[in-house]
């Protein structure tokens, strides 16, 4: 039998070679700039695994099953050039939906300065259901970063005071800390922007309102519904599931994750990852500065800063001088903290912007 020779000029011709050689390349750098880079660590506390290694497989997990899905549709001799803007979408749709409820729930919170038009004073109170009506507790907020809300006692942490309103800290917050996000509490104050006439806020009317009218934008984003339109709610929709929903929003707790994920999987018949914050949080520290605001945290940042300059803006032009100074980031261009800093500079050396 004729023994096969090796064919070096074959294999150096071969796509997959210069694959892994590239692949060992760049794992060849990466060990010279951190030579801790396949150091993999276990953490008896948390019963994880921690290393580079481990955040690579934790970050590409979601592209690994959506290339293998493409690879299954390729080899079957079929095309799906979709998947990038379904990816896309689907990120889009989170935002879309996280703003939906967030406008609902931070109503008569977004302004700034927020010491002046958030006032929590001795007329912030709380309204407790009781028998066929409400009574009124006093809210007590205090300065205590490192201390829980107390939601029992009616004790709420105040946000961190911010020197410069430029920080986005008390967007939506103003100083209530995160009472305003609680969705089972309903509570009533007297704002400065209102002249301080009395605010009630009711969270759980609220909140249901934002999940039927989230069901509408979905409807929209789907193409089953003609557009989004903001007055309209698909209360019908809702209404099998309705009793749950209100149960869950009446629910007293700081954290409704595990409730919102179970109700979730009941309605799609699948299993909803967990909200792993560190990993988010570890990206964004471990990037280079120049490309932190590609990180998760980094976007989100930038949207939410995004939003308070298009809500200062619109408090400003209402002709009300209580928010000061801001530019609408979307139609000037400017992307980033350090950007929007160097504008107000800019501005305060005589430069007009709107």
């Amino acid at each position: 039998m004729k023994k096969k020779s090796f064919n070096l000029s074959g294999v150096m011709q071969s796509k997959i070679t210069w694959a892994v050689v590239a692949e060992l390349l760049i794992l060849l750098v990466c060990f010279i700039i951190r030579p801790d880079f396949f150091s993999i660590k276990y953490q008896p506390a948390t019963g994880m695994l921690y290393g580079s290694l481990i955040d690579i497989l934790n970050r590409s997990a979601e592209i690994t099953i959506i290339a293998m899905g493409m690879t299954l549709v390729i080899a079957l001799g079929g095309t799906d050039l979709s998947v990038g803007s379904l990816v896309a979408l689907s990120g889009a749709t989170g935002i879309a939906m996280h703003v939906l409820a967030d406008t609902w729930a931070h109503r008569y919170f977004a302004g700034t300065p927020s010491l002046v038009i958030n006032n929590t004073d001795s007329w912030f109170s709380e309204l407790l259901p009781e028998g066929e009506g409400f009574r009124e507790r006093r809210i007590t907020f205090r300065h205590n970063p490192t201390a829980p809300d107390d939601l029992e006692k009616g004790i709420y942490t105040n946000s961190l005071f911010q020197a410069s309103e430029n920080a986005i800290m008390n967007l939506g917050h103003g100083r209530a800390g995160h009472l305003p996000d609680y969705s089972f509490i309903r509570y009533k104050y007297l704002p400065a922007w209102g002249d301080y006439e009395e605010v009630i806020k009711d969270n759980p009317r609220d909140y249901y309102m934002a999940f039927c009218q989230m069901i509408e934008a979905m409807k929209a984003l789907r193409g089953s519904a003609p557009a989004f339109e903001k007055d309209r709610y698909d209360f019908e929709a809702a209404a099998p599931y309705e009793e749950e929903i209100r149960a869950i929003l009446e629910k007293r707790q700081m954290d409704a994750c595990d409730d919102w994920k179970a109700f979730g999987e009941k309605l799609s018949g699948q299993t909803v990852p967990d909200f792993d914050l560190q990993q988010y949080q570890k990206e964004y520290l471990d990037a280079a500065p120049e490309e932190k605001n590609g990180t998760f945290l980094g976007k989100y940042f930038l949207a939410a800063l995004a939003q308070k300059s298009m809500v200062t803006n619109r408090i400003s032009r209402s002709g009300s001088l209580l928010a000061g100074f801001s530019v609408e980031l979307g139609k000037k261009g400017f992307r980033g903290m350090r950007d929007f800093r160097a504008l107000l500079e800019q501005t305060r050396k005589g430069d007009g912007h709107d």
